[in-house]
Order: C-alpha cells, then structure tokens, then sequence
C-alpha cells in the first residue's frame, strides 16, 4: 500500500502547501496528517493540489480542520481499492 503518515511530525501548513505540490502524478493513496499542526488553510491548499487524476483515497486530518473542508476531500478522492483477497483474508482472521 503507497501511503504516507505523519502523525505527530509538525508538518503545518508550509508541509501541506508542499505535498500539494507534490501530489499531481504521485502513486500515494493514503495521506495520515492528523495531529500535525495542519490548520483549515493548510488543507485548503492541499486540497486544491487534489486533481482529477488524484489516486488517493483517504486523507486524515486532525481536528483543527473545519468539516466543510474534510467534506470537500472526500467529494474528490477516489474510491478505496479493495484489497488483494490474501489481505482480507488475514484481516479477517485478526478481528
């Protein structure tokens, strides 16, 4: 799985502003920024780097992040891929 967490690295806003410029043509489908310092500006930066050839699927954002935005990220992610049924299998096993 290509993803990337940050939590609780203060990535703030300048780190949000620079993974949205490296967000077009990247393979990342998770981005874990919650707890990072990453304010409603900064997501709305990010967000504007979320294009329509986006691969991501999630991105979580702490709770300093006003709903209206988190409610925009999920309008234009794209549907989480399901996962290889080796992995469901083991998940389930471990519930």
């Amino acid at each position: 799985e290509r993803a990337l967490g940050a939590p609780p690295n203060a990535t703030g806003d300048e780190g949000a502003a620079a993974l949205a410029a490296a967000l077009p043509g990247s393979p990342l489908r998770r981005l874990g920024l919650s707890h990072t310092g990453v304010t409603g500006r900064g997501a709305k930066t990010l967000l504007a780097g979320v294009g329509a050839e986006s691969r991501l699927e999630y991105v979580g954002l702490g709770p300093g992040v006003p709903r209206k935005v988190k409610r925009a990220f999920a309008q234009r992610l794209r549907p989480a891929a399901r996962p290889h049924p080796d992995v469901h299998a083991i998940a389930s096993v471990y519930r």
